[in-house]
């Protein structure tokens, strides 16, 4: 089912499907399971059966165990579910603390409100630093399989787990737009091989230990951001040449500065890679290339290579679709079609010293677009060059987009 966002059945079916919901009485638990809370007061519709529950977010502080706190489980059920689901007074239930902003001031307003642990889906939305689930709270979320993590902080969040999150046997993808610490791993004989887990993803300074990575053999997407920030750290300490232990991995994304290529190993298996800031001489890339014979997706952003000239070889990306390039510094960029034979789209962004793309690029059978956003206005103009002699060719195929904007043969808005 990866990669799948929606279905659809035909209406008799769903006409079938709720039938049988009213007749058997099914309790509505939506797999994204999300609560509001005002200002003021917690919302009194039931968590079970109002339809708004599904569409309504919270905005997550802290989680406690109030598994001893049976009582409190009727501020959120109506009368007429009660009666449906008698067991639910013997529900455990985990407390959740809610943040509110108001006008964007740094006055916060705490209340609290409980949720099931039935919960297979948790967004947490951090307004600052915070330590994110107690120990305690770990066991009730034994069903957990996805935790988002967003920042609606200004500036930069970072969220502290404990090492009990590594007990969740059913927990499938760890995602977020904020930095997550996660302790080291205490890999002992009863430890948990996370056989469901698929995605590991902004995290910062991840070891990679091999005792570690042998936890996770399934893990399909990982990134990491390294801030080398923490005490005596050196690169490797980090131990990110056992990612070639990763055989399953398909995405990884690094952000790190000055990376050093010999500190770390790809796996094979790789078909998208995205650098952020390595700082890894051009020259270097033979190396990536040679290594990822499967690399289908290659994002470089800010200054992920350093240096002004890159001077390609055959050989290096036989089956590379996208290519990103985001705010490099780099000049002169050397190539022939025969570099990309599968090219399928280019994307530059904020490259300002770019004096031009390598006019071969055009006569790559695969192409369908090229996209430059934010760069300098001879480089767009060779580029309308490209694309204005494929069309006079018959391929009129190849689309311009610049600065998101489709360019039309003859045009001159731009």
């Amino acid at each position: 089912m990866m990669g799948i966002e929606t279905c659809r059945i035909h209406d008799l079916v769903r006409d079938i499907c709720l039938r049988e919901y009213k007749k058997e009485h099914f309790r509505y638990a939506p797999r994204v399971q999300q609560l509001y809370v005002s200002s003021s007061r917690v919302c009194d519709e039931c968590f079970l059966c109002a339809r708004e529950t599904a569409l309504r977010r919270i905005d997550l502080d802290e989680v406690h165990d109030v598994s001893q706190q049976t009582s409190l489980a009727s501020v959120l059920v109506c009368n007429t579910c009660r009666n449906f689901y008698p067991s639910l007074n013997k529900a455990r239930f985990v407390r959740v603390r809610i943040v509110s902003r108001k006008n964007f001031s740094r006055s916060y307003r705490n209340e609290e409100m409980l949720i099931p642990t039935s919960l297979r889906y948790l967004e947490v939305r951090t307004l600052r630093n915070l330590e994110f689930l107690s120990p305690t709270a770990i066991a009730l979320l034994w069903n957990q399989e996805t935790f988002v993590f967003y920042s609606t902080a200004i500036f930069k969040t970072t969220v502290l787990l404990s090492s009990e999150i590594w007990e969740m046997p059913q927990l499938r993808h760890f995602l977020g737009s904020c930095d997550v610490v996660l302790p080291d791993q205490a890999v002992n004989q009863d430890s948990i091989i996370m056989e469901n887990l698929q995605t590991l993803t902004k995290v910062r300074d991840f070891r990679c230990t091999k005792e570690v990575l042998e936890r996770m053999p399934n893990l399909k997407k990982f990134g990491s951001a390294f801030s080398r920030e923490m005490g005596s750290m050196e690169w490797p300490d980090y131990s990110l040449h056992n990612l070639v232990h990763l055989h399953k991995l398909e995405a990884l994304f690094i952000q790190c500065e000055d990376l050093l290529l010999e500190n770390l190993t790809f796996p094979t298996s790789l078909k998208k890679l995205r650098l952020d800031g390595c700082n890894i001489p051009w020259e270097n890339m033979m190396t990536i290339g040679s290594l990822l014979p499967n690399l289908e997706v290659l994002e470089l952003f800010h200054d992920a290579f350093k240096g002004p000239e890159w001077n390609q070889v055959e050989g290096e990306f036989s089956r590379l679709k996208v290519l990103t390039i985001l705010e490099s510094e780099l000049m002169w960029w050397r190539a022939e079609d025969i570099h990309f034979p599968s090219l399928e789209h280019l994307i530059l962004t904020g490259m300002a010293e770019l004096k031009e793309i390598p006019l071969c690029i055009g006569d790559i059978p695969t192409l369908h677009s090229i996209h430059l956003k934010n760069c300098n206005a001879s480089l767009m103009e060779l580029a309308k060059q490209i694309v204005e002699e494929q069309h006079d060719n018959g391929n009129e195929g190849l689309q311009l987009y610049i600065n998101e904007e489709r360019y039309h043969i003859g045009s001159s808005r731009h």
